[in-house]
């Protein structure tokens, strides 16, 4: 569910860029095309009611990995605006929740292994 009013709103992650690419963007950006055109079919005369501000960022929490328990200490704890958005994810956070798009791959993760939600494979 998206909820533009929760508490967190403003402390959220994006689809990022570089190394912090979300690899399920382009998923993202596909289903928000074919809802888009949805509503716009079932509701022609839709128009925004105000003034628009773009900003270049979208929640999706799409890319919830849980780090295996040995990679724990090398991969470090996630950082405040990581953690903000772990409530969002579609499977129950752990101890070891990131988000994938937020790891910066380094030499030293050579054999990383990470876990998949069920929900999400």
């Amino acid at each position: 569910m998206l909820d533009i009013g929760r508490a967190n709103a403003r402390q959220h992650l994006d689809l990022g860029y570089g190394i912090h690419t979300c690899l399920g963007q382009w998923l993202s950006r596909l289903e928000i095309d074919v809802a888009l055109a949805a509503l716009y079919r079932r509701y022609p005369d839709l128009r925004v009611a105000g003034p628009v501000t773009y900003r270049r960022s979208m929640s999706c929490a799409t890319c919830h990995v849980m780090v295996d328990d040995v990679w724990t200490d090398t991969i470090g704890a996630p950082g405040q605006d990581e953690l903000g958005m772990l409530d969002q994810t579609a499977a129950p956070a752990t101890a070891t929740s990131r988000f994938g798009c937020q790891l910066i791959v380094e030499e030293t993760f050579d054999g990383l292994v990470l876990h998949v939600p069920p929900t999400q494979e």
